[in-house]
């Protein structure tokens, strides 16, 4: 693979993006900035560079300057990422301080939020983990448009945690998003830049923390196991909101040999709205509006998949398809099928799957001791309602059928 796409992939992976959101939000960085795009922004173009089909040219370097400037680069690796792609000098200033802007949020995640933030005030000896089946683009601006009612500037912080396979290069990359002056050259000194960081607030202290699920397992643990120590220690003044998915399920269960955050309190973000989608739409496409009826009607046919809502954004975008013909040509697409891929490897699962198949609800109520059906939640698959489980929606259940038939 070439150094460019071994880059990319890297920055890629710790900011959680997809190619499509690469795809959206240059598009969106060039409206904004009256870039012409000589060779547009499209996933197909991200997902080519990304394993090294082919490369930027000189009619496309203003997408890699563009991309600079997403991953918030400093000037040095700019400039690394501008030499593999033969893209020129770095174009300055590369990283101004994002200008935050509060959003007009959903009611019913508004009064969520408040919800968990009431927490901290009767149950402040415990963290709080929210989990979700698949990452929600705007967690950080979501929560952050509400708790800045309720804590100072300084006393909150909002990390995305850094992919690093290194544990020493994780702490101090963790050390510099956390903003702590003192240098941090591992683990010990992160958990006591961090106590002292809490404990100079007279007031609670703020924290919001994603991206578990981008780390290495041995990371992971040790990074839980050090939280637990600094909310042991500092639980009256640490108000700690981690955000994940599976793997962060693992550490917060008693039965897990590594249940480092077995003390936390559980809470599940709750499932897309029409309102959600409308946001997340203006977010990606330069405050371009989309009427409550499409949003409802995308709803429907992709669940709130994320990945599906995407391909949804595009298809309007480029208006090439009747949206009444979009259910129809989603489930071929490598995105919904190759969500299918690691249940489909031995006979004993496509006869599982078969048997899931055959109906929309999935299970009554619990699937914790069912580890097939556990998987195919965590895939984002099926969805949790007051009676059970059923398939997120049903293009991708005919997408399956589809698969094994």
């Amino acid at each position: 693979m070439s150094e460019f796409s071994e880059l990319l992939n890297k920055y890629v992976k710790e900011k959680g993006f997809s190619s499509q959101d690469l795809a959206n939000m240059v598009k969106k960085h060039a409206k904004e900035n009256n870039i012409k795009l000589n060779c547009g922004s499209n996933r197909e173009m991200f997902d080519q560079w990304r394993t090294n089909k082919s490369k930027p040219s000189d009619k496309n370097c203003n997408v890699v300057h563009i991309l600079v400037k997403i991953f918030e680069m400093n000037v040095e690796d700019g400039q690394k990422l501008l030499d593999a792609a033969r893209c020129g000098k770095i174009q300055l200033p590369v990283t101004p301080k994002p200008c935050f802007q509060k959003l007009k949020l959903p009611e019913e995640k508004i009064k969520f939020i408040n919800f968990l933030l009431d927490k901290f005030s009767v149950a402040h000896l415990y963290p709080i983990i929210l989990l979700s089946q698949q990452d929600f683009p705007l967690i950080d601006n979501y929560i952050r448009s509400v708790i800045i009612d309720h804590y100072a500037e300084e006393r909150y912080r909002f990390v995305r945690l850094p992919d690093y396979a290194d544990e020493n290069s994780f702490y101090i990359e963790l050390g510099k998003l956390f903003g702590f002056s003192s240098n941090i050259s591992n683990s010990s000194d992160f958990r006591n830049a961090f106590i002292q960081k809490v404990k100079q607030n007279k007031k609670p202290y703020f924290c919001f923390i994603s991206r578990f699920e981008h780390l290495s397992l041995e990371t992971r643990n040790t990074l839980a196991a050090i939280l637990r120590s600094i909310h042991t220690e500092c639980h009256k003044q640490l108000h700690l909101l981690l955000f994940g998915r599976e793997k962060l399920e693992e550490l917060s269960r008693a039965d897990n040999v590594h249940s480092l955050l077995n003390d936390a309190i559980i809470s599940y973000w709750p499932e897309w709205s029409y309102e959600d989608i409308q946001l997340f739409y203006k977010f990606s496409y330069s405050n371009a509006d989309l009427s409550s009826e499409i949003a409802k009607y995308f709803l429907e046919i992709t669940g709130g998949h994320l990945k599906l809502l995407n391909i949804c954004f595009n298809w309007y975008q480029q208006n090439s398809l009747e949206v009444e013909n979009f259910p129809d040509q989603l489930i071929p697409t490598a995105e919904i099928q190759d969500l299918f891929t690691p249940f489909i490897q031995t006979e004993n699962h496509i006869r599982l799957l078969k048997t899931d198949l055959s109906t929309h609800k999935v299970a009554n109520k619990t699937i914790l001791m069912d580890e097939f059906l556990k998987k195919l939640y965590w895939k984002n698959l099926l969805v949790k309602r007051e009676d059970g489980f059923y398939w997120r929606c049903e293009t991708i259940q005919k997408a399956g059928k589809s698969l094994i038939s």
